[in-house]
């Protein structure tokens, strides 16, 4: 009895041989597959892509992120024709922002002056005060960023991370204007809290018995960091995602701020 085997259709455009061939150089064959399965499969993708040193972390989707980036940019720059309406649109506006000689604008970037005017014989420089206008301001961290991500080996697990800050993308997408909105109303708290601890830390100043201060100060300040923390988590598009509820986030949080201590 003759068997019949159905032929095997194998992809052979360029898209399917790109993409065979970036798996087969990301692959370490040296590893036991049963033993470390991730590390057979991709093992090799950092060193064949090699992070940026502007970048804290580097993976599959920032390399492909950063490619897009500039080939959208790449093609607004094209001085090219017949394309449909909405497309000649964008790269119209795209050229209308980027010609700053026709708006009057400096070739080079400049910053709202954010801050209202003061006296410089009597500032004092607070570098808490010019981390929150940067968060609130711009929309990014300066000093560090937290941020809550999946596990790379278990998308099960999220993770809080503290890091650089890192930017790719000048413009702010939706979610993260609406962000900035919230977080300027968390912001409000935030300085309350800033300002009861400044008066509790001068009325121990003021005491006679000081015996217990240092204890009292650690707490102010693991409560201090943990809002902190808590403002820029907040402020992540993926705490909804956590399933985290929000006394677990405020316990996550206060061990990371005694970590930080």
């Amino acid at each position: 009895m003759a068997m019949y085997k159905k032929p095997v259709r194998i992809c052979e455009s360029r898209e399917c041989l790109r993409s065979a061939a970036n798996l087969a150089l990301s692959m370490d064959k040296s590893a036991d597959p049963c033993d470390d399965f991730y590390q057979y499969v991709c093992g090799n993708w950092g060193s064949d892509h090699p992070r940026p040193d502007s970048f804290e972390s580097y993976d599959w989707f920032r390399d492909k992120q950063t490619k897009v980036y500039s080939i959208v940019r790449d093609f607004l720059n094209k001085n090219t024709t017949h394309h449909p309406k909405p497309v000649q649109q964008a790269k119209d506006m795209f050229n209308g922002c980027m010609d700053t000689e026709s708006l009057g604008l400096p070739p080079f970037p400049t910053f709202i002056n954010a801050t209202d005017d003061f006296d410089y014989s009597t500032y004092e420089f607070n570098w808490l005060d010019a981390v929150i206008k940067i968060k609130t301001q711009i929309g990014n961290g300066c000093v560090n960023s937290f941020d809550i991500f999946t596990d790379p080996r278990n998308s099960s697990l999220y993770r809080l991370v503290m890091g650089s800050p890192e930017t790719t993308n000048p413009f702010l997408k939706y979610t993260q204007q609406r962000k900035r909105h919230n977080g300027r109303k968390d912001l409000g708290s935030l300085i309350k809290i800033i300002e009861e601890s400044k008066k509790f830390v001068r009325h121990m100043d003021r005491r006679s018995d000081k015996s217990d201060d240092d204890e009292k100060r650690a707490q102010v300040h693991k409560i201090f960091y943990a809002e902190l923390i808590k403002l820029f988590v907040i402020e992540s598009d993926n705490v909804k995602k956590s399933k985290l509820s929000e006394v677990e986030l405020d316990q996550n949080i206060i061990l990371s701020s005694e970590d930080i201590l």
